[in-house]
């Protein structure tokens, strides 16, 4: 589930997060996939650059 945390005009996503909490109005189903997977779907063999934005977990990210 993602959390939705648009802020007070509602224009803000910079700050959405994951969690299990499916009772919270402010949540919706999303689909994700690895980033091994998305390579292999798409016949990526090699990644240049990459920007992850997840607040210190970029190391257990690109781990798999």
């Amino acid at each position: 589930m993602l959390k939705r945390v648009r802020g007070d005009f509602g224009d803000n996503e910079g700050m959405n997060f994951v969690t299990r909490d499916i009772g919270d109005t402010e949540t919706e189903c999303v689909r994700t996939v690895c980033i091994d997977q998305f390579c292999q779907d798409h016949a990526i063999d090699h990644i240049d650059l990459m920007k992850l934005d997840i607040q210190g977990q970029e190391h257990a990210a690109l781990q798999g």
